[in-house]
């Protein structure tokens, strides 16, 4: 999935052979979305943790449980 969307996105950048720039912008935001879900994934599999670790879910402390790890 990610090497299709990469030769596209190459191909369709600016001076590429099928340049074009409105498919260019929507496919690399379908590839900025997808890049995210790892780290949500992960988030909501270290909720129990960072509870239990900062004693809350919401808020800076518990952003960073899951940055450090």
């Amino acid at each position: 999935l990610g090497l299709p969307l990469g030769i596209l996105l190459v191909l369709t950048d600016r001076g590429g052979l099928l340049q074009n720039s409105v498919a260019n912008k929507v496919i690399g935001q379908v590839v900025n979305i997808a890049r995210s879900m790892p780290f949500i994934i992960l988030m909501v599999a270290l909720m129990g943790f960072t509870r239990w670790l900062t004693g809350t879910t919401i808020g800076r402390e518990a952003a960073i449980v899951p940055l450090a790890i």
